[in-house]
């Protein structure tokens, strides 16, 4: 069985711990940019399944910086920042918490948006 395979195994089982070593020790090993996209996405399960909405919000991130113009990648980003939840994105603090910005667009209409502007971003590039 492919670590690959462990992973998901621990991670249905709820072995957080093995899961998170299996995946850095995969991301250590990372040959190419297939392979470190491979290993963002079962980090970022990992910690999806933890609900732990800072370290998402972290991978999400080095999967952008990796693939700039993916839209999911965006998507789930956004979706993160509007999920409520006690964790606040580094070097924001309560007081100004209460200063952001009240966003009522649903993450669906951001993805639509997001999904739009990559659409324009691919064929100025090309």
């Amino acid at each position: 069985m492919s670590k690959k395979a462990r992973l998901g195994v621990w991670l249905t089982l709820g072995r957080h711990e093995e899961a998170l070593e299996m995946a850095a020790d995969l991301e250590s090993k990372a040959t190419n940019t297939d392979h470190l996209t491979v290993v963002l996405h079962l980090h970022l399960a990992v910690f999806s399944s933890l609900q732990s909405r800072e370290h998402t919000i972290l991978f999400l991130h080095k999967l952008i910086a990796l693939h700039p113009l993916n839209p999911w990648s965006w998507c789930k980003l956004a979706e993160a920042y509007l999920s409520p939840g006690p964790g606040l994105p580094a070097g924001v603090s309560r007081r100004d918490r209460r200063v952001l910005p009240q966003v009522t667009s649903p993450p669906s209409l951001l993805c639509k948006l997001g999904n739009r502007l990559s659409f324009v971003f691919a064929h100025d590039l090309a």
